[in-house]
């Protein structure tokens, strides 16, 4: 069965191909569509039209996935997913296992949240924001990065608080790694669930 497209549709699939990522694609598409009066396409049938016009769906610049912020501040993933998963306000947009974020937005959030990047070199920030003035605030403002260990956490299943992962480590008897390591997999270690009290950074 050939499957007819418009020019119109053609030039919004085009327009939307080099900005937004293939896998989120379908979503962009067929809202645009809904609204103008044209039917949804599968995310499969506007990736095959796309390369068939020669153009890309692969996002360039616009957007980034967690394991992009990771490798460009020169954190580790899982520091980037605990944000995506700890903060309700993280622009985070989910499509299959990855969680993409709009790169505007990331920096919009980071504004409010610039104790998270402390201590990251400059250069590395400005590859991210492409921002160097804020760059200049989160090194004037937090020039260090956010020690876990000295932050107060609490035991959820016994409702005691902390003053620190080495005080809780020392008191429970489990090391300070897993507790960490409960904290951000939202799992219990020894039986017990834990949580930071606040969340300045992570």
């Amino acid at each position: 069965m050939t499957v007819y497209w418009t020019p119109k549709e053609v030039d919004q699939l085009l327009e939307m191909a080099g900005d937004i990522p293939g896998p989120l694609l379908s979503r962009h598409y067929n809202q645009w569509a809904v609204v103008n009066g044209y039917k949804p396409r599968t995310n499969r049938a506007l990736i095959v039209k796309a390369s068939k016009c020669g153009c890309s769906t692969a996002a360039v610049g616009s957007w980034i996935t967690t394991g992009g912020i990771a490798r460009i501040l020169g954190l580790r993933p899982s520091t980037v997913e605990a944000w995506a998963k700890k903060f309700s306000d993280f622009p985070k947009v989910k499509a299959k296992q990855y969680y993409y974020i709009k790169r505007t937005h990331l920096k919009s959030w980071a504004c409010d949240h610039m104790q998270l990047f402390g201590g990251i070199a400059k250069h590395r920030l400005v590859q991210l924001f492409e921002d160097e003035a804020l760059a200049d605030l989160i090194a004037e403002h937090y020039p260090n990065r956010p020690r876990q260990d000295h932050r107060p956490v609490e035991c959820i299943t016994t409702s005691t608080v902390y003053p620190s992962i080495s005080a809780a480590s020392r008191a429970t008897f489990i090391t300070r790694a897993g507790i960490t390591k409960a904290i951000h997999a939202n799992r219990s270690v020894c039986g017990l669930y834990w949580r930071f009290t606040n969340e300045q950074g992570l």
